[in-house]
């Protein structure tokens, strides 16, 4: 049994690029503690300045979060009226949001909402899901697929791969598809100084690296055991923390890639946290904090 169980093991771990100094964790409740944020499914996370923060979440609010005597606490800065996925702010203060329903809004410091893009070559944006904006204002979106919300069973029931990244030129404005046939274009993040993109690929558990220079796609980190959601730098800026949105049969909710592609860490749940299936893992000062859709606030754990 020993040896059958070794070999399972071997066998998942193979099908990764692990690197020389993999570890894995497992976290418990001890571990953890969770901050009632009194709103369902924080998505995303935006750092504004240092312990204040941005999350969004599925009643259309964008909260304000902030970090003070050892504990998180949210309030409603803006509401869309629609489903803010991601949010990412710009040189000039405003807040450019993808907006499952309404398409890429931008929100001004005074809270005015204006609609920045909702098709482009007589497509509709169906699926904004994550904002990447870089030190020239050019915006970077992905939209996941040719399915709304709605129809997304459809996504996933065929091997659609309709996902595609689109750029806003931070001068112009002028819009354009930069890469299709993504297999659900998810969580995206800079790397290599902004010269690459980041692209959490969903369906075929996979993250791509485009090339902003040349365009071109190639595979960056793969093999996941869980379905990947979002994508986060760490805080040493050492590597990436990849979300899983389901939980793997190795109760894997996130890996942490190194900046290489590398798997470094792996880290599991034990069954009294089995519902902790994650939209996003953000590291801040040595701690993990669990963005999940079926609770109403955050989870917070040790590193």
């Amino acid at each position: 049994m020993i040896k059958l169980i070794t070999a399972l093991v071997l066998s998942v771990l193979a099908s990764f690029v692990i690197s020389d100094s993999y570890s894995e964790i497992t976290l418990s409740v001890e571990d953890s503690k969770f901050y009632n944020l009194e709103d369902i499914g924080p998505d995303a996370w935006t750092k504004i300045s240092k312990n204040k923060y941005l999350t969004t979440t599925q009643n259309g609010g964008i909260y304000k979060v902030t970090y003070k005597d050892n504990r998180w606490r949210a309030k409603e800065w803006v509401n869309t009226g629609g489903r803010p996925m991601d949010v990412a702010l710009d040189s000039a203060g405003n807040l450019i949001v993808a907006d499952l329903y309404k398409g890429v809004l931008k929100i001004t410091p005074r809270k005015k909402i204006s609609v920045l893009l909702s098709d482009i070559d007589g497509s509709k944006i169906a699926f904004p899901n994550s904002i990447a904006i870089d030190s020239k204002d050019n915006i970077y979106i992905s939209d996941s697929t040719k399915y709304t919300l709605a129809n997304l069973n459809s996504e996933w029931t065929t091997y659609a791969r309709t996902g595609r990244i689109i750029k806003i030129d931070g001068e112009t404005q002028d819009a354009k598809i930069i890469a299709e046939d993504l297999s659900f274009a998810n969580g995206i993040e800079f790397i290599n100084d902004e010269k690459s993109l980041l692209v959490v690929e969903t369906k075929v558990r996979k993250v791509s690296k485009l090339d902003l220079e040349t365009l071109e796609i190639s595979e960056f980190s793969y093999g996941f055991s869980g379905y990947p959601d979002n994508i986060y730098l760490s805080d040493k800026e050492d590597g990436y923390w990849v979300a899983f949105a389901h939980l793997s049969v190795e109760k894997i909710v996130a890996t942490k890639i190194d900046l290489n592609g590398e798997i470094i860490r792996n880290i599991k749940v034990d069954p009294n946290l089995s519902n902790m299936t994650a939209s996003g893992v953000v590291e801040i000062n040595g701690k993990l904090l669990w963005l999940t859709k079926f609770a109403s606030g955050v989870w917070e754990s040790e590193l």
